[in-house]
């Protein structure tokens, strides 16, 4: 029972991001954000229905008087360190690495990949090797092909109009004479022969011609995938996303609030909300600067994978930060009238700080796994949602709580002057 308001509060802040991932995102994202979302619902009926009653099944055995086997070790002294006294370095650092991630902004910009830009994505499957270099060759040179077929032959290229859409209300027609451009394509190499190719948009009759002499020159193959975003259905992506992401923050703000109701006024259930999203937005910015700066250096794109990684990791983040802040409502409910406040908050960061640090080694495990056995195309994805959860629980001990404790400090200081 004490376990059920952290469990539940983290578990329900994880499923607003991924019900905003579904609505907002395409297809793909869609299926990411339902198995997430089973996962979550899984996990919760798992912590609270199977594990007790695993437990409870232990209760009158011998074995449940071996203490050690559960974990607990009644001789070794509890862990406690004074993160509280120590915040301020940590939170200097942190201003410095959102200062860095904010200037790269300013200075470099977004490099936005075809979801939010428009443009065409081809998957290729070769029966036989083909190296990247060749598939590039051979590319550019189909693409000057069909130009200058297209110069000599104006009837050939007459303009061409394509029916574009995100959902079936979002129907787009574009009418426009499509341009190969083969030169700036990004060819990526995945496993068995496949390469992705991402380059400026083609409309389907050029595709196709692009396929027929691909057949002519190259090795036998097979298609496993074609996608193409006009410029305007892109521009219309990118906003549904950066709404996704302000939707996320401000319905976090309120369920945590609601959640955190009878916390003392002295306090102020907002206080936990918005503490929480501040964190929040130090991950974001932190993940995204690393992006950033990495597109600079490898050419890594923002696109929708990206986005879902980042509700992913405000899902994830904010319950780490519950966690702590479940600590603090019970502790603030049975604490003394003279224990000060930062002392009821470090003593809730050490009192889950194992619970914490198991859960983001144990998620980071298979990500790292991922990032490291996994096909290229998704490793920036991987990347930053393995950059994004470690700050998350970074930000959860050392932003989000003490900023509610200068937050509470400022506020009685306030309270007295008046």
């Amino acid at each position: 029972a004490r376990a059920w308001n952290a469990i539940r509060d983290s578990h329900f802040s994880a499923l607003i991001t991924c019900a905003l991932l579904f609505y907002f995102g395409s297809s793909a994202i869609k299926g990411f954000a339902f198995n997430l979302s089973a996962g979550i619902v899984v996990s919760l009926f798992t912590a609270i229905t199977i594990t007790r009653t695993l437990m409870l099944g232990f209760v009158g055995t011998k074995i449940s008087e071996k203490l050690p086997l559960f974990g607990v070790n009644m001789e070794k002294k509890p862990f406690h360190f004074g993160f509280i006294k120590a915040s301020k370095p940590w939170l200097i650092f942190s201003a410095i690495l959102t200062g860095v991630a904010l200037i790269a902004f300013l200075i470099f910009g977004f490099n936005l990949g075809t979801d939010f830009t428009g443009g065409t994505l081809l998957e290729f499957k070769f029966k036989t090797p083909v190296t990247s270099q060749v598939l590039a060759e051979k590319l550019k040179t189909i693409g000057d092909e069909i130009n200058a077929a297209n110069l000599a032959n104006p009837e050939t290229a007459a303009p061409t109009t394509s029916i574009i859409q995100a959902k079936p209300t979002d129907a787009i027609s574009t009418t426009e004479t499509t341009t190969v451009d083969f030169a700036t394509a990004k060819i990526i190499p995945g496993d068995d022969n496949s390469f992705i190719v991402k380059t400026k948009y083609l409309d389907s009759a050029t595709h196709d011609r692009v396929i027929t002499k691909m057949k002519e020159r190259l090795p036998e193959f097979t298609e496993p995938r074609f996608t193409t975003i006009g410029p305007t259905m892109g521009a219309s992506l990118l906003d549904r996303a950066l709404m996704a992401v302000i939707i996320a923050m401000i319905a976090i703000i309120l369920y945590i609030t609601i959640a955190f109701r009878r916390i003392p006024k002295s306090i102020g259930p907002a206080k936990f909300g918005v503490t929480a999203i501040i964190a929040l937005l130090h991950d974001v910015l932190v993940v995204t600067g690393l992006i950033v700066l990495l597109g600079q250096v490898f050419n890594a794109e923002i696109d929708g994978l990206f986005i879902t990684a980042l509700l992913t990791i405000l899902g994830y983040s904010v319950s780490d930060s519950i966690v702590i802040y479940d600590r603090i409502r019970e502790n603030v409910l049975l604490a003394g009238k003279d224990e000060k406040f930062e002392d009821i908050c470090d003593r809730a960061i050490n009192e889950t700080l194992h619970r914490s640090l198991n859960t983001t080694i144990s998620t980071l495990l298979p990500l790292i796994a991922i990032m490291i056995f996994g096909s290229p195309s998704i490793f920036y994805f991987v990347l930053a949602l393995t950059v994004g959860i470690t700050t998350g629980a970074y930000s959860s001990i050392f932003i989000a709580t003490p900023i509610l404790i200068y937050w509470k400090k400022w506020a009685d200081k306030k309270a007295l002057s008046k």
